[in-house]
């Protein structure tokens, strides 16, 4: 809940950009630390990940994948598309039938065997195994078939409360997106040829290497060697594949080799387990606890009963939904929550002990709330917390009534203020520690790579970005991007044009620092003293294949535009983002240019220039 609760503060706590990145400011810190700490006694649908309550619906989703044709037996995605994809069948006409069916047979064997559906003669084999299946799901019969319910089958009036469908509607989206993800990783990912698929053709590393060459000639590898088609190269018939002429005599196992190849990433991605469907299920039962919760053991994300919580024998009656093993789990894992919540706040338990009953304890709480004292979670108020900390209040605390107990509730409130003040201080401690972490990270591996100082890295980072937080932005957060994107280590530099920029930026002046000696008070000095930062160009990345400029123009149209080889490119004046790679003609601008081989000066006007005349500023060339 901390964690959460934090990596909301967009603005003072963790950068806009990635909220695994710190950007601390100390005032915004304090205030999400004391949000994060008195929320803790929120109970959210995150409060029930991990505890294990996903188990069935696990299995139940992998069941009906298999059950409704999607999965085959060996657990292998049957269709290449997943659209209009259904989880469960609807067996609500055979409701009545299937508990009459149940109740013939609660006085014989009291159970119901897989056999017994075969009576239902208009379903399939696999509609029968999924409607027995869901008598498991929905708790009326155990894995054995045994009744675990048999008197509900023998009062007619349940026929309406008789569930035979599985209601899976919430996790449908999320398993055709999963699904959906393999069959576009098949198509999309990256397939490197492996050579070690020819060793049973003997062929010597020369031969690999125009085997490689042949293959790359022909259309079947691209640049890096990786397959470019892999679905056309899986059906390729062996008359249509194109090879070298010496390869001719081992074509077709070649082509099998490499087809073989194609088959192993494709069972690869295509093979499902349960554990696949976990994460899923987990967050859709999390998500339905809550939902039971609320309304009648939770309002507004707080328990309204929390004396149910403390009785080692309380219990919960969530509906049938649930099982009594996740009920119970469920039970526990908010007694845990409370007890999470409870030195932070002024148990209600404590007043009990005073000697106030429940009308008069729960009136001397809502007289605190209303004074500000505390807020709606009995938490000690951010803007009481330094009174109720300093202990010499106690000798002027007084409750109009309470005379006699004013003292004994402010030590009551000082304790919960003391240890919500310390929650609070640890919490800005670690962010500061984290937050420094990262700084030293970055320009400890920066350092590495440029062969400087730490010290020199950070001085050049931060009057070239403008400050830690900002190299943080600029240059962790589109690798982090960039990581997630291929769910690996990155292998390749980000796309990110200020990334880029930035990062060429550093790297030139830390090899001018190393070169000249500088050391990190120096590179500030210079940076300032010499303003190197409004020096630098444009904060422009270069178009794909473009090595130099001839002329940079800024336009009153909010735009700007760089003349080189081939014409002009366009720009945006407020992001510096690149409007189109490709080069535009200089006739675009005007037909008067149509003699012009380039551009490489301009002049400047004193007044706003014609519409069809961009320039109002020249740059030298570069």
């Amino acid at each position: 809940m901390i964690h959460d609760v934090l990596t909301a503060y967009d603005d003072g706590v963790v950068s806009a950009r990635d909220d695994r990145l710190l950007r601390l400011d100390p005032t915004k810190a304090v205030a999400a630390a004391y949000d994060g700490v008195t929320d803790l006694g929120v109970i959210a649908a995150e409060d029930f990940l991990g505890l294990g309550l996903d188990e069935r619906l696990t299995t139940k989703i992998f069941t009906n994948l298999v059950y409704l044709g999607h999965l085959r037996a060996d657990s292998t995605l049957v269709a290449e598309t997943t659209a209009g994809l259904r989880l469960a069948n609807d067996f609500s006409g055979y409701a009545e039938m299937l508990f009459k069916l149940i109740g013939s047979l609660v006085s014989g064997v009291a159970a119901v065997f897989p056999s017994d559906l075969a009576t239902l003669e208009s379903l399939t084999p696999n509609q029968q195994a999924e409607l027995y299946d869901n008598l498991i799901f929905n708790g009326y019969i155990d894995d054995q078939g045994d009744l675990l319910q048999p008197d509900f089958f023998l009062e007619a009036d349940n026929l309406a409360w008789f569930a035979v469908n599985a209601d899976l509607s919430d996790v449908t989206e999320p398993v055709r997106e999963l699904l959906e993800d393999r069959v576009s990783r098949f198509r999309t990912d990256p397939l490197p040829l492996d050579p070690q698929i020819f060793a049973d053709l003997r062929l010597t590393e020369p031969q690999l290497v125009a085997l490689t060459e042949s293959l790359r000639f022909n259309g079947y590898l691209d640049a890096d060697d990786a397959y470019r088609d892999k679905l056309a190269l899986a059906s390729l018939p062996l008359a249509e594949f194109r090879l070298a002429l010496e390869f001719y005599p081992n074509r077709r196992a070649i082509l099998n080799a490499m087809k073989a190849q194609i088959a192993g990433l494709k069972a690869e991605l295509y093979t499902f387990t349960p554990e696949d469907f976990a994460s899923i299920a987990d967050s859709a039962m999390s998500q339905r606890v809550a939902d039971a919760l609320d309304g009648t053991y939770t309002s507004d994300e707080r328990v309204v009963d929390e004396a149910l919580f403390a009785d080692p024998n309380g219990s919960l009656d969530l509906g049938a939904g649930f099982t009594s093993a996740q009920q119970e789990t469920v039970f526990r894992q908010i007694s845990v929550v409370l007890t999470d919540q409870e030195p932070y706040r002024l148990n209600p338990s404590a007043l009990t002990d005073l000697g106030f009953d429940d009308d008069e304890r729960d009136q001397l709480l809502g007289r605190l709330i209303e004074a500000g004292c505390l807020d709606d979670g009995l938490a000690v108020s951010a803007h009481w917390l330094p009174y109720f900390r300093t202990v010499t209040n106690a000798l002027d605390f007084v409750l109009p009534g309470l005379e006699d107990y004013s003292t004994d509730i402010f030590f009551l409130l000082h304790t919960a203020a003391g240890e919500l003040s310390a929650a609070m201080t640890e919490i800005g401690g670690r962010l500061a520690e984290r937050a420094q972490q990262q700084q030293d990270a970055l320009y400890g591996a920066l350092a590495d790579g440029f062969g400087v100082p730490a010290t020199t890295v950070a001085a050049i980072c931060e009057a070239v970005t403008g400050g830690a937080a900002e190299a943080l932005d600029v240059l962790v957060a589109p690798v982090l991007a960039a990581a997630d994107d291929t769910g690996d280590d990155v292998t390749t530099v980000p796309a990110d044009p200020r990334f880029r920029l930035t990062y060429r930026r550093v790297r030139r002046f830390a090899l001018l620092a190393a070169k000249l000696g500088l050391d990190a008070a120096e590179v500030s000095v210079v940076f300032r003293d010499q303003d190197l930062v409004g020096k630098l160009p444009e904060h422009l990345a270069l178009p794909p294949g473009l090595t130099r400029f001839d002329a940079v123009l800024e336009s009153f149209d909010g735009n700007i535009y760089v003349f080189g080889d081939g014409g002009y490119w366009t720009y945006s004046a407020t992001t510096h983002a690149l409007a189109s790679p490709t080069p535009k003609p200089l006739t675009e601008l005007s037909a008067r240019f149509g003699g012009l081989v380039g551009v490489d000066a301009d002049v400047p006007l004193a007044s706003s220039p014609p519409a069809n005349c961009p320039g109002c500023r020249s740059r030298p060339r570069s």
